[in-house]
């Protein structure tokens, strides 16, 4: 498993996730502003690129992770770290975080 470069947070928020041999639905479990953790029934291999959409509460639109990367992979989940992303979405993710840092929470459920 590689090192984290920063916080986590526990969420449960959905997402979907895009690549060259697969594609899937799953719920995020954990966030940070460089990547998050995926539990899915999806067998999805270390070193994947995936195309995200992740739906985040008060936003009406899904934020877009143009290329993330899977890190690591314990069935049912896998990590991914993000690598790209418009700075529109870029911001939108950050701007979530923040709010969990300043208002920790045990567990944060995102609406889909």
């Amino acid at each position: 498993m590689e090192n984290r470069k920063g916080r986590r947070y526990r969420v449960l928020c959905p997402i979907s996730f895009l690549g060259e041999h697969t594609a899937g639905e799953g719920i995020m479990l954990n966030l940070s502003k460089q990547g998050c953790s995926v539990g899915t029934g999806k067998n999805v291999q270390e070193r994947t690129y995936l195309t995200l959409h992740v739906s985040l509460p008060g936003e009406a639109l899904p934020i877009k992770v143009d290329v993330a990367v899977v890190r690591w992979t314990m069935e049912p989940a896998f990590g991914l770290e993000f690598l790209r992303m418009q700075p529109e979405d870029q911001e939108r993710l950050w701007r979530f975080v923040s709010t969990l840092e300043t208002r920790p929470s045990p567990l944060r459920t995102c609406k889909g």
